[in-house]
């Protein structure tokens, strides 16, 4: 795996680059599966175990600034580590250690080039190999399927069985493009939840998300009323309750006459919502939806 190092020109990364990026952690975490197989037969999978395989030990401490943070092992003799902060839910430290996973392995594979990374192609790196990591290849054609044809409380119940959390889950769907390609479906991860990027202005947001590119573009971050209206109807949510219902939903939509472009458009939606008490916000529930555009709905009943 090569990846360019930066050019000090360029203040954003191109997004055909970070792709590359993401592509070459999935193709390294398969690599790793391929390798050590046996860590992989069953769910969830113990990133712990991979992460001795690879030389690293694996220690929960106090106060860390973030969710974990690794040591590099400089050479051969010297045993790289791993901690983790205590008292993370178990999904969220296995996450979180995959994730350093994924920096070691970067960090390996790119030795000479690793310094002029950059923290985004880093982090994407980490992130995607985690989340491909913690989902065996045997286990894609269930992913897929459920993706496709299940209800939210059938993904709810597959991120359980996977170790996942929705997030992390939705995530991987959305980086396997197939899975949802030419099914008209999008995934919504809803939380009443600050901008990721201030920290400030609480309120319901799509958090994460996984839709039908070839359709729709679901934007993450923001504000959900923007794309479904009035939030009456998730208020009244509780945990444990689902509903099905049609309404009106903008989102950006492919546009033929714009050469495949998105424009934002509004069209009738049919929901399927599931809400779940959260981790996060006892107070405020997660709130799972399955969205299929209504001329799509029609597409799929023919």
């Amino acid at each position: 795996m090569v990846i360019p190092p930066n050019d000090p020109l360029d203040k954003k990364l191109s997004r055909t680059r970070l792709e590359r990026t993401r592509a070459a952690a999935a193709r390294l975490a398969l690599a790793m599966q391929a390798d050590y197989p046996r860590y992989f037969l069953h769910t969830p999978v113990k990133a712990s175990s991979i992460a001795r395989v690879l030389g690293y030990r694996v220690k929960e401490v106090e106060k860390l600034a973030g969710r974990a943070r690794i040591y590099l092992a400089d050479s051969d003799e010297i045993e790289g580590r791993i901690e983790v902060e205590r008292g993370l839910p178990a999904y969220a430290a296995r996450f979180a250690v995959a994730h350093e996973i994924g920096h070691a392995v970067l960090w390996t594979a790119e030795r000479l080039s690793y310094p002029t990374l950059s923290l985004e192609e880093k982090e994407a790196f980490a992130h995607r190999y985690a989340s491909r990591l913690l989902v065996p290849k045997w286990k894609d054609a269930e992913v897929r399927k459920v993706s496709r044809k299940g209800s939210p409380e059938d993904i709810a119940m597959l991120a359980h069985n996977l170790g996942l959390s929705l997030a992390a889950l939705l995530v991987f769907i959305s980086a396997e493009k197939t899975f949802l390609s030419g099914s008209g479906i999008a995934w919504l991860l809803i939380r009443f939840a600050p901008n990721i990027y201030t920290a400030t202005n609480p309120k319901y947001r799509i958090v994460a998300a996984a839709e039908d590119r070839d359709i729709m573009f679901v934007p993450r971050n923001v504000d959900i009323g923007k794309v479904l209206g009035k939030v009456d109807w998730i208020v009244s949510q509780q945990p444990g309750e689902s509903a099905t219902f049609d309404i009106a939903v903008t989102l950006p939509r492919r546009n033929v006459e714009l050469s495949g472009k998105y424009k934002w458009i509004t069209d009738k939606c049919n929901i399927n919502i599931f809400s779940m008490r959260s981790v996060r916000n006892r107070a405020a529930p997660s709130h799972l939806v399955r969205l299929i555009p209504a001329n799509d709905m029609t597409k799929r009943r023919q």
